[in-house]
C-alpha cells in the first residue's frame, strides 16, 4: 500500500514531559503532562504562531480539561474535582471517595469533559463500597479498598451545582468521554478491571439526563457528525471467547432501549498492515473524510505508527509518512489538519494534494 504523504504546517513546544493528552476544544488547544497544562489559543495555532497563551503548574498526578473560551480550567485530583479561573482563584469543588486504583497516593479517576457550550462538566466518580454492600472490585493491596459502582455525574460549570447523576456499571480505570459538538449528547466508556469497557450514551434535557447503555468491549475515540454514531477501538483482552483480535468500527447506537446498535464499518488490525503481537492505540476523525489510526509496533524497532482510514468506511489508505517520530496521541483541529508529538514539540499536519 502506497504511503500517505503529509505536509509539516507548524510546530510549537509541548510541556515538560511525555504528553498525556492534547485536544482541541472550541477557541483553545489544550496540551497536559504530568506537570503542566499548556493553552494555545487555537487562531494562533491555525496562523502559525503557535506560542502557548498560557501555562499552568498541576499538582501530581492531576488530570485537566479546558473550558471552550479557556476561562475555566476543570482539574481531576484523587479526592476532588474542582474548578479554577486562568488566575488560580477557586471557582468550585467537588469532593468524592478517594480513587486509588492500585495506588498507595489516591489518583484522579478519570479527566473532566467540558461540553461544547461550555455548561456542563461530566465526570465520572469512584464511589467506596459500605459496610455490608457488596464491592464490584476490591484491592487487597495497602490501602485496601472495596469499590462499588461508579457515579456519573453531570455538573453546571458555573456554580459546580449537580445537575443529574446516576449509577453506572462501572469501576472505572480508564474512562473516555465525547460530547456532540452541539453539547445535547454524551458518550462515556469506562473500562473496568477484569470486565473491560461499558459504553453509555447520555442525553441531556434541561430536567437532567437519559442514559442508556451497558457492557460494549470497545472504548469510544470520537463522534460522528450524524447523532449516535461512534468511532471506536477493540483491543484483544480475551474476555470472550472471540476477543482475540484488535479492530477499529463505526457503530450507530442512537437506537431504542433494548435494541442492538448498528455496525456500519469495520477495519481490523491486519489490514492496517499490523502483526498479531501489535496493539491499536487510538483512532480519531480528522475533518469530514479521514481517520486517522495510531498502531503501536513491538517488534524490530518497537515505535508508533499512523494509519490512514476512509471515514466513514474505514477503508485502510495507507501509513502515514511522517519525517519524525510519533505517539499514539492525534488531536484534530477541525479543519482537516490535526496535532501529533514526539513529547516535546508539537507537529501540525495536512495531507498533500494527490
Amino acid at each position: 500500500m502506497t504511503p500517505v504523504d503529509v505536509r509539516l504546517v507548524g510546530t510549537a513546544p509541548a510541556p515538560l514531559g511525555p504528553v498525556l493528552t492534547a485536544s482541541w476544544e472550541g477557541a483553545v488547544v489544550a496540551v497536559q503532562d504530568a506537570d503542566h497544562l499548556l493553552a494555545y489559543e487555537r487562531a494562533a495555532v491555525l496562523a502559525r504562531v503557535p506560542e502557548p497563551a498560557r501555562r499552568m503548574v498541576l499538582p501530581a498526578h492531576a488530570r485537566a480539561t479546558l473550558s471552550p473560551d479557556g476561562g475555566l480550567v476543570v482539574i481531576a485530583e484523587g479526592s476532588a474535582v474542582r474548578a479554577v479561573d486562568p488566575s488560580g482563584a477557586l471557582r468550585w469543588e467537588l469532593p468524592h471517595d478517594p480513587w486509588h486504583g492500585g495506588h498507595r497516593e489516591p489518583r484522579p479517576p478519570c479527566a473532566p469533559a467540558v461540553s461544547p457550550d461550555g455548561r456542563f462538566v461530566s465526570v465520572v466518580l469512584p464511589c467506596l463500597a459500605r459496610d455490608g454492600e457488596p464491592a464490584l472490585l476490591v484491592y487487597d493491596s495497602e490501602p485496601r479498598r472495596r469499590y462499588t459502582n461508579d457515579r456519573l455525574v453531570l455538573v453546571d460549570a458555573a456554580t459546580g451545582r449537580i445537575h443529574g447523576e446516576r449509577p453506572v456499571t462501572a469501576v472505572s480505570s480508564t474512562v473516555a468521554q465525547r460530547w456532540s459538538p452541539d453539547g445535547t449528547e454524551l458518550v462515556i466508556t469506562c473500562w473496568t478491571a477484569w470486565y473491560s469497557w461499558a459504553m453509555y450514551r447520555v442525553t441531556v434535557r434541561p430536567e437532567g439526563f437519559k442514559v442508556t447503555g451497558g457492557p460494549a468491549y470497545r472504548e469510544v475515540t470520537d463522534l460522528g457528525s450524524k447523532p449516535g454514531r461512534v468511532l471506536s477501538v477493540r483491543r484483544a483482552e480475551g474476555m470472550t471467547y472471540d476477543d482475540e483480535h484488535d479492530d477499529v468500527a463505526v457503530h450507530d447506537i442512537a437506537v431504542q432501549d433494548g435494541a442492538a446498535d448498528r455496525q456500519v464499518a469495520l477495519v481490523e488490525l491486519a489490514a492496517l498492515g499490523g502483526e498479531p503481537d501489535d496493539e491499536l492505540g487510538t483512532a480519531r476523525r480528522v475533518g469530514d473524510a479521514y481517520v486517522v489510526v495510531s498502531l503501536r509496533r513491538f517488534r524490530g524497532d518497537a515505535r508508533w505508527t499512523h494509519h490512514l482510514c476512509a471515514w466513514p468506511a474505514l477503508h485502510p489508505l495507507g501509513a502515514v509518512a511522517y519525517p519524525v517520530p510519533v505517539t499514539e496521541h492525534v488531536a484534530s483541529l477541525g479543519d482537516g489538519t490535526w496535532l501529533t508529538t514526539d513529547g516535546s514539540v508539537l507537529y501540525r499536519w495536512e495531507l498533500t494534494a494527490p
